[in-house]
């Protein structure tokens, strides 16, 4: 089990005028013993520091264990080290022990947190998901990133340095995001967005490579130009119930331009719609053009197989004969 080690009293004193400021970082650290603030089922293991020192340090010694829940402390410590699966609840505020984004060959490494605020987001995660949290500053290096499920949130940026690859998704819910940098996805990888607001997106921060897919509801963007997404003809998008201003641009490769080996961009995918609104006006004006005519030779709506003009009875008012004049 847990237990967490206070700085004894008489310590705080003795070094009181050197180490005032380091007194909070001291307050609390994770070691491996019996305690009553935390309770260990198997391979996982839980921590409720509601009525603990403010700071708690967790570093890899962790590892033990899969799946590691820590509850209500107002400053969480995280070295980024730890490999177990996080699940972090009620946290004011998450900072590292380490600038350190030294791969800890940690496969499978994730990171919940429920109402949490946290600066970065911590390196070499495989999930993370947040909910009810806030989000101040960026991601650290995801190679290996391939869930990502943010809801209820307020996130300042996200700029994922790797794609999303393999069966991976992304999901952003009831998001407030401010900007959106680079957000890639490749092989069968997905993108759901829904619900969420997003003040700004940088050129071509959204890429849809060949086999994924991406689906955007009810989602404002809020910047004055134009947000890009940008998609490889056999990417498939679907978008409703959008507000702003938003372009899709295709880009088809050497499969389909065998004089290019860039991909460029087509607007061919834009040509069927095209042609197809086209044929619609043509039939629209055609009608209307039918159902004039007809509406004028009325007296003669009996008449089959000839034209008004040429029915003998088909006369005006004054005995005029409808029709063309010669």
């Amino acid at each position: 089990m847990l237990r967490v080690v206070l700085a004894p009293p008489g310590l705080l004193v003795l070094v009181l005028g050197v180490t005032l400021t380091l007194v909070p970082f001291i307050s609390a650290v994770i070691v491996w013993e019996d305690t009553s603030q935390c309770d260990a089922y198997g391979t996982s293991i839980k921590c409720d520091f509601l009525h603990s020192p403010e700071v708690v340090n967790m570093d890899d010694a962790v590892n033990k264990f899969e799946e590691v829940l820590v509850l209500n402390v107002n400053e969480l410590q995280l070295h980024p080290g730890v490999c177990s699966s996080l699940y972090l609840h009620h946290i004011r505020r998450i900072t590292y022990t380490s600038s350190s984004q030294l791969d800890a060959s940690c496969p499978g490494k994730a990171l919940h947190l429920m109402n949490v605020t946290i600066d970065y987001v911590p390196p070499f995660l495989h999930t993370f998901t947040m909910q009810d949290s806030r989000l101040t500053h960026t991601f650290l290096s995801q190679p290996h990133l391939s869930k990502l499920k943010l809801s209820t949130s307020i996130v300042e940026h996200i700029e994922l340095d790797y794609p999303v690859a393999g069966d991976g998704h992304v999901r952003l819910h009831k998001v407030n995001l401010t900007s959106l940098i680079s957000l890639t996805l490749t092989e069968r990888s997905r993108l759901f967005i829904t619900d969420s607001v997003i003040h700004q997106i940088q050129p071509s921060a959204i890429k849809l490579s060949e086999n994924t897919s991406a689906e955007i509801m009810r989602t404002t963007f809020l910047q004055k130009d134009e947000a890009k997404i940008e998609l490889q003809t056999d990417a498939t998008i679907t978008m409703a119930n959008i507000t702003g201003w938003f372009t899709i641009v295709y880009h088809r490769n050497n499969t389909y331009r065998q004089d290019q080996s860039d991909a460029s961009t087509s607007p061919a995918p834009l040509c069927v719609p095209t042609i197809y609104l086209s044929l619609l006006l043509v039939l629209s004006l055609l009608v209307n053009v039918w159902v004039m005519i007809k509406g004028k030779c009325s007296p003669c709506s009996q008449v089959k197989e000839r034209t008004c003009w040429e029915e003998p009875s088909c006369k005006g008012e004054e005995g005029q004969q409808l029709g063309p004049s010669d």
